[in-house]
This record gives C-alpha cells, sequence and structure tokens, in this order.
C-alpha cells in the first residue's frame, strides 16, 4: 500500500507537469515508468550511484586533455546512431553500474569506429574486476577508472562474461574458454572541464564520450520526452551522481539547443532509453564537467 501511494502521488506530480508541457511552459514530458513506485530516496539509492570527485583519480600517462584544429567548424549537429556506431540499449537493473555503462557505450563505439565492428562489451565484466582501480561494483564507480583496468586487462564481450547486475567476490579470469579479452584501450582523453565547446567538438571528431550528470531530480526520474532542463540541477562534481553516453547534439524546430545522451535504463525509459538535455547553458547539469573518451 504505501508503494501504490507512492505511484499515485507521482502521477499526480506527472499530470500536474504535464499541463505545463501542453501549454508550452516547459520544454519537456514526463511519464509512468517501471520505477514510479519508488520513493526518489530509494530511487537515488539504487539507481545513481557514482564517485563524484574526479580530482582525487591519480593522473598518469594513459591521459590526455583534448585539443581541438584552430580552423575546425562544429556541425550544427551530431547523432553517431546514423553512423552504426552505438549499442542498443541496456538496463543497469537495480545497481548502481552508471560508471561501467558510460566507459563501455564509449569504448563499444570509440572501437565501431575504429574497426568497422560494433561489439556489445561487458560491464559486469568491469563490475567484478575493476575495483583495484578504485570502482565500487554496484555502489559506483568512475568511466575513468574503467578504460584504466581496461587499458592494463581488457574487457570481454557480453556473450562471453554476461550482466547479472549484482556484485560478486571474484573475477571471472577466463569464461567460457575465451583466454584473451575481446578489446583494449591506449587510454584516454579528457575534456576540460566545463569547456561545452570542447565537448561538441570532441564528440564530432572522435565520437560518443562518457559524461556525468547531476540525476537526482524527479523531473528526471520520470522523464519521458523533449529537451530535459531542470532548474536546479547542479555542474559542480560532488553533485554529479550518474554517468551516461553523450551521443549527438541538435537543436529542434523552437531553435533550442539540445544534447542526445543514451541512459541505461532500459528502452522503455525516456525517448527509447535516450534523453535531450538543454545544450549551451553555461554547463548545464555538469554535462562537461568529467567527460572522457577512450582511445583505441
Amino acid at each position: 500500500m504505501h508503494h501504490f501511494q507512492v505511484f499515485v502521488d507521482h502521477k499526480h506530480k506527472i499530470d500536474e507537469h504535464n499541463l505545463h508541457y501542453e501549454n508550452g511552459i516547459v520544454p519537456f514530458k514526463m511519464g509512468l515508468n517501471k520505477y514510479s513506485d519508488l520513493t526518489h530516496e530509494e530511487f537515488v539509492e539504487r539507481m545513481s550511484r557514482h564517485k563524484p570527485n574526479i580530482h582525487e583519480i591519480d593522473t598518469d600517462d594513459k591521459s590526455s586533455i583534448f585539443v581541438a584544429f584552430d580552423d575546425f567548424q562544429l556541425p550544427t549537429s551530431v547523432d553517431w546512431r546514423e553512423k552504426g556506431a552505438v549499442t542498443v540499449v541496456k538496463d543497469q537493473g537495480f545497481c548502481g553500474s552508471s560508471w561501467a555503462f558510460s566507459a563501455i557505450g564509449s569504448v563499444e563505439s570509440q572501437y565501431a569506429l575504429k574497426t568497422g565492428r560494433l561489439l556489445s562489451l561487458s560491464e559486469q565484466n568491469l563490475i567484478d574486476c575493476s575495483g583495484i582501480y578504485g570502482t565500487d561494483g554496484c555502489t559506483g564507480g568512475l568511466p575513468e577508472q574503467a578504460f584504466k583496468y581496461i587499458h592494463d586487462h581488457g574487457i570481454f564481450t557480453e556473450e562471453a562474461y554476461s550482466y547479472d547486475g549484482h556484485d560478486h567476490d571474484y573475477c571471472k579470469l577466463t569464461v567460457r574458454g575465451v583466454k584473451k579479452p575481446n578489446v583494449t584501450v591506449h587510454g584516454f582523453t579528457r575534456i576540460s572541464s566545463g569547456n561545452e565547446e570542447d565537448l561538441q567538438k570532441a564528440l564530432a571528431i572522435h565520437g560518443p564520450i562518457s559524461v556525468s550528470i547531476d540525476a537526482k531530480h524527479h523531473s528526471f526520474n520520470n522523464y519521458a520526452e523533449g529537451i530535459w532542463h531542470e532548474p536546479n540541477c547542479s555542474k559542480h562534481d560532488a553533485d554529479l551522481n550518474h554517468a551516461v553516453l553523450l551521443v549527438g547534439f541538435g537543436t529542434d524546430e523552437y531553435d533550442r539547443d539540445y544534447y542526445i545522451l543514451k541512459n541505461s535504463w532500459s528502452s522503455s525509459w525516456g525517448e527509447n532509453g535516450y534523453f535531450r538535455m538543454s545544450r549551451n547553458q553555461m554547463n548545464y547539469c555538469g554535462v562537461a564537467s568529467m567527460a572522457v573518451f577512450p582511445n583505441i
């Protein structure tokens, strides 16, 4: 009965919000989803775990800073899904593993652009095996830590190391007879913190990028379509609690700039598992604060 009441309360809030959407007051629509019977606190606890302070991570020769060509002209729109460089939307379940899905999504895309082969790689491999790099499985982690692990050990495919959304106290060193990992990275590249212009240039030049946002908002949990814009969204590192994959950007018919981002809450959430978010709004929601992509 408690969760039924939570569901009813959410429905009332969503209906009220959508009246504003229909009247053109807000740019996005909300809707009921499979999380709508969870309180906001329950949702954040289960889904939005993250290690927020990127400055605690040691820098080493595996990383570099993105620098664009001086004469590079940014296109009006980019969508790497149209280039066959993005795998299907996945579902992290009730595991705070968005860091792994964001990192794996970026590796999948970079590998596809480099080799022409789009492989579905293993988030569970990271959850089980990358703890020595500072990750905490279903309790949180960072894409940078994941890239360091993949640099040193490689990563298996989803087929070889399937996802179950739980922490385990062991790492499967050989899986179904596979002796060597399928993909490795040579390092990773950071975007200068807060630099949206560089973020967009890097996306256009190199492909999908792992980014982190402040997702602890009722409006995000129940997002359905449109350009998400939460007035209370923070851009500070310490408030960024959810990692996603930036795959594109564009401008809508009302001249509103947006990013296209891939979430890991299944295709039933948002716009078939994706969401659009305000762009060119002074690093809105921290999208450029902790952006990074692997080098294949």
